[in-house]
């Protein structure tokens, strides 16, 4: 198969150009699923078309191939809907207190590559379990539950601060980070 190079492509719509990316080599039989930005009007304006231009290795210059787009819309909306929630919220000193981190997906987009990671206050020591977590993917409407257990070892009023959660849209190489809300838990 003949690799190619120094490939530029154009998505347009009415005839102008509206984004452009190169790529400087492709080999044979590899394939780049590419992302753009459309405008909002695209769809109404009789969609997108791709310009490619692009040399082989063989210095055979292939200029403007036109290609009609295709794409799909990614929700620029809040994708995740995590919450967090300590029971009981109020406990002796030594008893166990369940954290619980609820992620829901309510974006209409698949996500990839979630990451959770929580921390501890003072005072507070990991039971079971663990304070980061890996999802591969949430469909839509998808929940997941992840949960892990403390001790207090002191009496105090305690706040267990916000859980940071990192994720991809699939089909696209942005991250997105949102955090929960922090709980408090009195010990006595």
């Amino acid at each position: 198969m003949v690799k190619l190079l120094n490939i530029i492509v154009r998505v347009k719509v009415n005839d102008e150009v509206v984004n452009q990316t190169s790529i400087n080599e492709l080999n044979g039989g590899e394939s780049k699923i590419l992302v753009f930005d459309l405008p909002s009007d695209a769809a109404g304006a009789g969609g997108a078309l791709v310009e490619i231009e692009y040399t082989d290795e063989y210095g055979n210059a292939y200029p403007k191939m036109t290609l009609a787009a295709s794409w799909g819309a990614t929700s620029s909306a809040v994708h995740l809907d995590p919450a967090k929630e300590a029971y009981p919220a109020q406990t002796v000193v030594g008893s166990v207190v369940n954290i619980r981190i609820h992620v829901h997906n309510s974006s209409p987009d698949v996500l990839k590559d979630i990451t959770v990671s929580d921390s501890l206050p003072e005072n507070c020591e990991l039971v079971e379990g663990s304070t980061s977590f890996t999802i591969d993917s949430l469909l839509p409407g998808e929940s997941r539950i992840l949960e892990y257990k403390v001790r207090f070892t002191k009496p105090g009023f305690y706040t267990l601060p916000e859980a940071t959660i990192s994720y991809g849209v699939y089909l696209s190489d942005s991250r997105y980070t949102t955090k929960t809300n922090p709980v408090r838990v009195v010990v006595v």
